[in-house]
């Protein structure tokens, strides 16, 4: 995997792990868990993060597959690892568990149609007007 796609997954990890563990505070307050705090959402997402951007460096590097590759691998497991991070800190049977998950990762989509939107817009503008001067 080139140098550039792991600062990209590096960065693309660090600014998600914060917005995330907002989204899953949000999706506890909506399902009325016991504990709603920003905290254990933030420690859920971190480990999540993290292991996901680990999985995916080395999937890029050992097994050498490309990024998008990399990204889809990236969000199986974190699939597996939020579930299940959630199943056990929330202390939700699994069918909870993966509703719960389920309203954060729609809810995660649409924050990053979002963020994504504006950014190309963002840098479409300043693309254009560099070519009208």
């Amino acid at each position: 995997m080139p140098q550039n796609n792991i600062i990209f997954l590096i960065v693309i990890t660090i600014i998600m792990i914060p917005l995330n563990a907002l989204l899953l505070m949000l999706t506890t307050k909506m399902f009325k868990l016991a504990e709603q705090g920003y905290k254990k959402a933030f420690l859920i997402t971190l480990a999540t993060g993290f292991i996901g951007l680990v999985f995916s460096i080395y999937i890029g590097e050992v097994a050498n597959i490309r990024l998008p590759m990399a990204v889809s691998s990236w969000v199986l497991v974190g699939i597996l690892i939020s579930a299940g991070l959630i199943k056990k800190n929330y202390e939700l049977d699994w069918d909870k568990a993966l509703l719960v998950w389920l309203v954060y990762f729609l809810l995660s989509l649409v924050v990053a149609g979002i963020l994504i939107f504006f950014l190309s817009v963002s840098l479409t503008s300043q693309f254009f007007g560099m070519l009208s001067r």
